[in-house]
């Protein structure tokens, strides 16, 4: 064989170089491994030893237990008791108050109309007057005295609460001997307030009547509300 290192031929016997003093091959002849010192493996393992397999090591993730989401429970505000609980009105008083309102609203605006006379509020006389003169629905020279060469017409002036609606409206004279008397008078005129009305009736003096002292008797209805006493001269 040859020297590894300088290439001479070296005897078989011989371990290390003649030339250059190498080491050829070990002195040692290699060992031969025998069948039965190998190392046991899993098949000389008994059987009830194959079937169990060493423990194995776990890993940092699964060492780490895993950690849910925990959601925050609502939490209920907490109530202190401040006295005996009220009670609840009952549910139709919501509509009460409304339906009050309603109703009050609705009778001050027909109590205003004529077309249901039984919503109107009766009227009452307030003031009755003569006069010899109106102008403008506003009566002039109050007076209980009239002649007939100087006057022309009776002027009677009334004033009234509350909505005449249905009621009938009506002046008579009477004469100095008590009798009605039938004297021409224009169209009686009714003029609305904003709280009642007035009443105007003009009688037209002439020639020819009884001199003396006469009666006014004014009516609503079949009723006498006021008689107003003058006196009619030549």
């Amino acid at each position: 064989m040859k020297c590894p290192t300088c290439g001479k031929s070296v005897q078989k016997d011989r371990a290390v170089c003649n030339f250059c003093g190498a080491l050829v091959r070990s002195a040692s002849p290699p060992a031969v491994i025998k069948e039965a010192d190998k190392p046991a493996g899993r098949e000389d393992l008994p059987r009830q030893w194959r079937s169990q397999e060493a423990p194995r090591k776990q890993t940092i993730e699964e060492q780490v237990p895993e950690v849910r989401d925990i959601e925050p429970e609502e939490m209920e505000p907490e109530t202190t008791p401040d006295g005996p609980k009220r009670m609840e009105p009952p549910a139709w008083t919501k509509f009460l108050v409304p339906a009050v309102f309603i109703l009050f609203a609705l009778y001050s605006f027909l109590k205003d109309t004529t077309t249901l006379p039984w919503l109107a509020e009766k009227p009452a006389l307030i003031q009755a007057g003569l006069y010899k003169d109106v102008r403008d629905s506003e009566p002039a020279n109050p007076s209980t005295a009239f002649s007939m060469t100087e006057d022309k017409r009776i002027v009677v002036y009334s004033q009234w609460s509350g909505k005449l609606g249905d009621n009938a409206y009506a002046v008579r004279l009477r004469g100095p001997d008590g009798e009605l008397k039938r004297l021409r008078a224009e169209p009686v005129r009714i003029v609305a307030k904003t709280n009642g009305f007035i009443a105007i009736t003009v009688f037209s003096l002439q020639a020819g009547l009884e001199t003396g002292v006469w009666q006014v008797e004014i009516y609503l209805g079949d009723s006498v509300q006021q008689t107003i006493g003058f006196q009619i001269s030549d």
